[in-house]
């Protein structure tokens, strides 16, 4: 039988190779004699042109959108038996979304995907760098320990460090901590981070019968959130917060139990840690404070401390004492030239007169600044006894209340300070005032006795203390050295003890005495109110300034009770004080303060 058809046995058994393939016949008429034939061209398929078939394959052979096949491929299984399992297929399509930064950009910036509900872990981290990077609160706490400029080179430069110097704020351990500019830095640095977690924290249903929330409160607990990954991630690149905070709990008397617990849940760093990083701001505040004091421009404020040290533990017998040490802090002053005070500027054989003080511009001539002055202390007498009548008649006039005029008014300002180092020197007695400037000048700031030849420094604090100073003065005045004389130290006591000395000199020309019988005396008006405890010389400033306060409230609203009464008015009755004074308005009671000015 083999042997009947060998044509169909050689055929089987050699194929056609495609080098040898069978010409087909051509038809005599298809290729016209003398003309070229065109070529075939295949066509291009780009990857969008793949892409483009392929949904339209999907569309209008299967009816499947894109949305249904994603579902079934992952959820079901292959039908031919060597498919791919759900978990496989939906790795798959997992990995071919997030390992595609492209793909993932696309998503987030679709106005409808919503930017928190695509996050991957590498981008998340990538964020997370870009916070420690950029040096904020979420960066590295850094102390610079490098050597300190020399005084020549410092002075005249506002006290800025060299270039590439990395000085941290270290004040911002005892103040407020820049929440508002955490959570800033997360919206600009970590926008996908912030979303994510802005996500999460949405309210779980709106209340429209109450007003939205405010966004600041969740905004700082993202930025402590953030902190805390962060923290967690780079224990050294991102500890600033962590160690600020810490030092901020430390020094606001946390215990050492709450400083660790608080470090295991990554808020802040522990008790052990902050020591450390206080003891390096320690050694830095030095360097600062020195530089500080070396400027032109330095002036210093120093006054004494007492405190009661007592003991933790039990013991027989009570060894608790008092302590007295001197606190102060060194900044820059304001609109001292830019060369300093120097002791030429200051002429001590020129005396200050009391034709001096009574024939100065303010007190000499009464001009319009004058008048303003008195109409706004009558004004506020009134308004005093009358708060509410007072206060509707200019609620609803364009006549404005009076005011405090402005007179030379200072440019708003920042001080510029810092915190002298421990002073363990009594500032209330003269020796403590030797040794208290001695550590100030000497061992804080290291001047060199040349910069107390043709220098003046100013030390402000109370009364005390430019007491204290005139008297060392008085003391070394025939010394041989500069610095020992101390004419070079100009002390300068505080607003509040000028107010104080001001009170002292009308209680001392207005007192008055029993004799006297005199109405405008302050003997009366202690007996008049029922004062005690006001003794004639020297009183006390909170009682002393509330008698003279009172007395002239009360005779401001006696010179109102007097034009009232001329109207006819009932003043031993409140409600009908409060009716005459809403009946006349702000213009007529305008008027009526300024005749009680001028009577």
């Amino acid at each position: 039988m083999s042997d009947q058809n060998p044509s169909r046995r050689s055929a089987r058994l050699k194929p056609t190779t495609p080098g040898r393939r069978e010409e087909q016949p051509r038809i005599a008429g298809s290729n016209p004699p003398g003309r070229r034939r065109r070529p075939v061209r295949s066509r291009v398929w780009t990857a969008g042109r793949r892409v483009s078939d392929i949904c339209k394959y999907m569309s209008n052979k299967h009816h499947l959108t894109l949305a249904e096949f994603i579902r079934v491929y992952v959820t079901t299984q292959g039908d031919d038996g060597y498919g791919d399992r759900p978990a496989t297929r939906a790795k798959r399509l997992a990995d071919a979304i997030y390992t595609q930064p492209e793909v993932l950009e696309a998503l987030r910036e679709h106005p409808a995907s919503g930017m928190a509900g695509i996050a991957s872990v590498k981008a998340l981290r990538k964020e997370m760098k870009a916070l420690e990077e950029a040096g904020d609160m979420f960066g590295a706490y850094r102390v610079d320990r490098g050597q300190e400029k020399t005084p020549q080179a410092d002075i005249g430069q506002e006290g800025q460090p060299e270039d590439g110097q990395i000085l941290e704020a270290y004040e911002c351990i005892l103040g407020d901590l820049q929440f508002e500019d955490m959570s800033k830095q997360v919206t600009t640095r970590a926008p996908l981070l912030f979303g994510l977690l802005n996500g999460l924290m949405a309210p779980k249903t709106e209340r429209k019968d109450r007003p939205p929330r405010d966004p600041v409160k969740f905004n700082r607990r993202i930025a402590i959130i953030t902190s805390i990954l962060c923290y967690s991630r780079a224990s050294e690149g991102s500890n600033k917060f962590p160690r600020v905070f810490g030092a901020f709990l430390h020094s606001n008397g946390v215990k050492r139990r709450v400083l660790d617990l608080l470090h295991q849940f990554g808020l802040c760093e522990g008790y052990k840690g902050v020591h450390r990083h206080l003891e390096s701001v320690a050694e830095q505040a030095k360097g600062t404070v020195r530089r500080y004091g070396q400027q032109l421009d330095a002036c210093v404020v120093y006054d004494n401390f007492d405190y009661r040290e007592g003991i933790k533990h039990q013991l027989i017998s009570n060894h608790a004492e008092m302590r007295s040490v001197t606190t102060g802090k060194v900044f820059r002053g304001a609109d001292i030239p830019s060369g300093g005070l120097k002791r030429s500027m200051l002429h001590r054989e020129v005396p200050l007169t009391i034709e001096d003080l009574l024939y100065s511009p303010g007190a000499a001539i009464y001009d319009e600044s004058a008048a303003k002055i008195d109409t706004y202390f009558i004004a506020e007498a009134i308004r005093s006894a009358y708060p509410k009548s007072v206060n509707s008649i200019f609620s609803t006039s364009p006549i404005p209340y009076p005011a405090m005029p402005t007179v030379e008014l200072l440019e708003l300002r920042k001080t510029d300070s810092k915190t002298l180092g421990p002073i363990l020197f009594n500032e209330g007695t003269l020796d403590g005032s030797y040794e208290v400037v001695e550590s100030i000048y000497k061992h804080q700031f290291q001047l060199d006795d040349a910069e107390f030849d043709n220098r003046l420094f100013l030390a402000f604090g109370d009364q005390k203390t430019s007491s204290l100073i005139r008297s060392m003065q008085a003391e070394q005045v025939d010394a041989s050295a500069a610095y020992d004389r101390k004419d070079w130290l100009i002390g300068v006591a505080a607003l509040f003890h000028l107010r104080m000395n001001f009170l002292w000199l009308m209680q001392k020309t207005h007192y008055g005495n029993m004799k006297q019988q005199d109405a405008s005396t302050l003997y009366h008006n202690i007996n008049f109110w029922g004062r005690k405890n006001i003794p004639a010389d020297r009183a006390a400033f909170q009682v002393l300034e509330e008698l003279v306060l009172h007395s002239f409230d009360a005779r401001v609203v006696g010179l109102l009770y007097t034009r009232l009464e001329q109207r006819s008015i009932d003043t031993s009755e409140q409600g009908e004080v409060d009716r005459a004074i809403q009946k006349m308005g702000a213009r007529g009671f305008m008027e009526l303060v300024k005749d009680v000015r001028k009577s």
